[in-house]
């Protein structure tokens, strides 16, 4: 009898803790006076849901892979920058006698290459490292291969890099300083993420309630696609989400200030989160000339802004590598943006669909995906104008039916935005549990009944790729309901105000 996969059981889980949620709000609409207890229920659904089924029973608490890129990416940055960790670990492990991958990325093209071609690159870039730190990022290297049970970078070493931004390695490395790993230090690293997401649960909870954060933690429990098997267990995964959260909250309470070094915080971390910004202005740019209230707030987010961004670049260019980081980064950024993987979701990915599809790898293809990293390129180069057409339209019609709403629930539109700019990995679709702050009901039970499908896609017709642009359909299609509607009920409350100035 064929054993059933840790995908699969985590699919039923949420599966089932999605209904189980969505019932339970049911029961607060129908009867009020439970109101607050099936609200505790679908806040219990979620946060039981989120971690998945294996880490529920205690085991892979610790991410192997991800533990590699975050810790010894952050902590050795300033010598291995962000193209030298693959080369640098292979080279290091075949020192040390560990078994080795049999191709590693070259990250300078993004290509992958039987090992022995690393190796040599690994020994050039060892003579960077003084004293003893060679030294000990082969005991680093040891300790987690030692405290994740396996090879961990084994596989890590054919993934995409380390991409972090000169912020966010500037805040990772003082989180992991310089003592050696341990295990019990990686499972403190892996608490941070626990602390982080329980800390947005808390705040959303004290600024809107009860309800609202039992609907975040439902959306953000139940999403099949960016599930805790992702990016759990590993470090500082979820401090963009952290602040864009805060910001939120922020503006809801009227901390202007406080929401702009949000915004630009998490724009310093993960690129994509500046479009929560963009929409978040919105309201405020439409009444600008006849609100001086307007006009006050704008200025306040444009100042927490201008701080947050100063704040970021001080902390990057102390990341290890000077001012010299953000450079680098762009240059890295450049190579990344255009590699094609399979768990992609967005425009970009539905504009060469067919590519995906057609594309067939050779039986011996080190990774069967490779074999569609150029025609993917190629097509993403030709279609560039069709994606941005379609980026203006989304965007002006988000903005159009947001212009009157409050800036916060304007905010919460910033993954229909993002989803059309660029591919982004299916994990980082965990941002659309912040409509949970402010979307209606009947939004934030689509973004949950969206799981039953996706998961139906990946695990009952065996099509993993397919599950992502069903995603990448889905996820904006609430959205852009969504925005339907407000549209539809402004006007809906206008037509009497007009017939009635008319009489």
């Amino acid at each position: 009898m064929r054993a059933v996969r840790s995908d699969q059981l985590d699919a039923i889980l949420q599966a089932g803790l999605a209904a189980f949620g969505l019932g339970a709000l049911a029961l607060a609409h129908a009867r009020p006076a439970l109101r607050r207890a099936a609200f505790a229920l679908t806040l219990l659904a979620g946060v039981v849901a989120w971690p998945g089924v294996d880490r529920l029973r205690g085991r892979n608490l610790l991410h192997g892979g991800e533990l590699f890129h975050y810790v010894l990416g952050a902590k050795y940055f300033p010598e291995l920058g962000y193209d030298g960790l693959y080369d640098v670990a292979t080279r290091t492990a075949f020192d040390a006698g560990m078994p080795l991958s049999l191709y590693v990325r070259n990250l300078r093209t993004s290509v992958l290459e039987e090992n022995f071609m690393s190796l040599p690159r690994g020994a050039a870039r060892q003579e960077e490292f003084r004293g003893t730190r060679l030294l000990e990022l082969r005991q680093d290297l040891g300790a987690l291969r030692a405290a994740t049970g396996g090879n961990s970078y084994l596989g890590a070493v054919m993934d995409h890099g380390f991409n972090a931004t000169p912020t966010w390695i500037g805040v990772a490395r003082r989180v992991v300083g310089d003592a050696p790993l341990t295990t019990p230090r990686l499972h403190a690293f892996v608490a941070v993420d626990v602390a982080l997401l329980g800390l947005l649960l808390l705040v959303v909870g004290l600024t809107f309630g009860l309800e609202r954060a039992a609907l975040t933690a439902l959306v953000l429990g139940t999403g099949y696609v960016f599930r805790s098997a992702w990016i759990g267990g590993s470090l500082l995964r979820f401090d963009w989400l952290l602040a864009l959260g805060l910001g939120m909250c922020a503006l809801a309470t009227r901390r202007d200030v406080v929401a702009g070094v949000c915004f630009a915080w998490a724009a310093s971390l993960r690129l994509f989160p500046a479009t929560f910004a963009v929409f978040a202005v919105v309201p405020l740019l439409a009444a600008l000339r006849t609100s001086a209230s307007a006009r006050a707030r704008l200025a306040r987010l444009a100042a927490g802004g201008l701080l947050g961004v100063c704040l970021a670049l001080a902390v990057g260019a102390s990341a290890g590598r000077g001012p010299a980081a953000f450079r680098e980064f762009a240059a890295r950024y450049e190579t990344h943006r255009t590699v094609w993987a399979s768990n992609h979701i967005g425009v970009d990915a539905l504009l060469t669909l067919d590519q995906i599809v057609t594309a067939r790898a050779p039986d011996d293809a080190p990774n069967p995906f490779e074999i569609r990293r150029a025609p993917v390129q190629a097509a993403l180069r030709d279609r560039r104008p069709v994606r941005s057409v379609i980026t203006l339209v989304v965007a002006l019609f988000v903005a159009y039916a947001i212009r009157r709403e409050p800036p916060e629930t304007a905010a919460a539109f910033g993954p229909v935005l993002a989803l059309s700019m660029a591919a982004l990995s299916g994990y980082y679709l965990v941002m659309v549990c912040l409509a949970g702050l402010t979307a209606p009901r009947r939004v934030v039970r689509a973004l949950v009944a969206v799981t039953f499908v996706v998961a139906f896609v990946d695990l009952g017709l065996h099509a993993f790729t397919a599950s992502h642009i069903v995603a990448s359909v889905l996820y904006p299609a609430v959205y852009l309901a969504w925005a339907g509607s407000l549209l539809r009920a402004r006007r809906a409350h206008e037509a009497p105000q007009a017939a009635s100035a008319v009489c």
